[in-house]
């Protein structure tokens, strides 16, 4: 996602799939300013993967970020209302789908409203098709840092005959 180098990204998440994914993009994307508005185990995600933390409130992250990115986390307020508060600003909001289930549920507000973000990113094929099908916006496809670094451990692993 080139056009993001030397932005200032806004970065909403309460989940592990959506912490893991985002900060693993983060770690292979660090020409950027980031600013999070994070759950506590997204939290404890980042700054496991040594990602230093800017927080902020969610209306002030949405007013300092040129782009906002969020996990889509399963049965979250957070996340929808962060989607909201963007398309009413007119900021880019992109969310990213961890899963390959329940993926209209994630962006059905209480009152079951369908709310979608100016693009919605996944990180394989089947995910992509699968969302097509399912959403009117934008489908982006990216590469999935996090799942490369476990194909990388496990090739060292298996290099090293380590037994587990």
């Amino acid at each position: 996602m080139e056009e993001f180098k030397n932005s200032k990204i806004g970065i909403v998440c309460n989940d592990a799939g959506g912490a893991q994914i985002l900060s693993h993009w983060i770690l292979n994307n660090f020409n950027n300013e980031y600013f999070f508005h994070l759950g506590k185990i997204a939290k404890e995600i980042f700054i496991e993967n040594k990602i230093p933390l800017k927080t902020f409130s969610l209306n002030d992250l949405i007013d300092k970020s040129d782009y906002v990115f969020t996990g889509t986390d399963y049965n979250s307020v957070k996340i929808i209302d962060t989607i909201k508060k963007c398309n009413k600003k007119n900021k880019k909001v992109y969310s990213f789908l961890d899963h390959w289930i329940n993926y209209k549920f994630r962006f059905l507000s209480k009152s079951k409203e369908l709310v979608l973000p100016y693009c919605i990113v996944v990180s394989d094929v089947f995910a992509k098709n699968l969302a097509r099908k399912i959403f009117n916006c934008k489908i982006r496809l990216i590469e999935n840092f996090f799942l490369k670094k476990a194909e990388q451990l496990k090739k060292k692993i298996n290099n090293n005959n380590i037994l587990y």
